[in-house]
């Protein structure tokens, strides 16, 4: 009878070692930040549903999605990449403002190959979303784009109002401090 009580008491002792060590395992992992806490941000924004396009690839890569902490009307630098064909085609970046629920176009640079650039100016909502766009080669969109910043109005575009033909390939939800 002692065998069977002291094997009993060993395995108890050896769930509850491993228990433990499995929550200091967790807790290290989490405060050493190797998960990152889920994001927080939930965008309300319907996608922009254009021509798919296959041989081209655009991604945001700076500010990191879920940032907390964009600095209001202060210029803030949006980077990415694209890989791929772009065959004359140029990157929009639209960001989508959620209070008034507008995209506001920002033209793009390529500053290297495979390499993008755009600032975001003055933004003084609480949460945005910035989504890299491709237009189609018969679309519309860089005319009524370049048209939109000739005028100096800068009212927005809402989502009816976007030109056809304008493909999203990427997106990131941020929050400003």
């Amino acid at each position: 009878m002692t065998d069977r009580s002291s094997l009993t008491k060993r395995r108890l002792h050896s769930s509850l070692l491993l228990g433990a060590l499995i929550i200091l395992a967790a807790v290290a992992i989490v405060t050493w930040g190797y998960i990152e806490t889920p994001c927080q941000l939930v965008s309300m924004r319907p996608h922009i549903l254009g021509p798919a396009i296959n041989n081209l690839e655009v991604k945001i890569t700076s500010p990191k999605h879920c940032s907390l902490n964009i600095p209001i009307n202060k210029e803030t630098p949006i980077e990415g990449s694209y890989a791929g064909d772009m065959n004359g085609r140029k990157i929009w970046v639209l960001v989508y403002a959620s209070s008034n629920q507008k995209y506001y176009p920002k033209i793009v640079e390529l500053t290297s190959p495979g390499r993008w650039s755009s600032v975001l100016f003055d933004s003084n909502v609480e949460q945005l979303d910035i989504v890299a766009t491709v237009p189609d080669e018969d679309s519309e969109a860089d005319r009524r784009f370049l048209e939109w910043f000739k005028q100096g109005e800068f009212l927005g575009f809402s989502h009816c109002d976007l030109p056809d033909g304008l493909t999203e390939m990427d997106v990131i939800t941020v929050k400003t401090e």
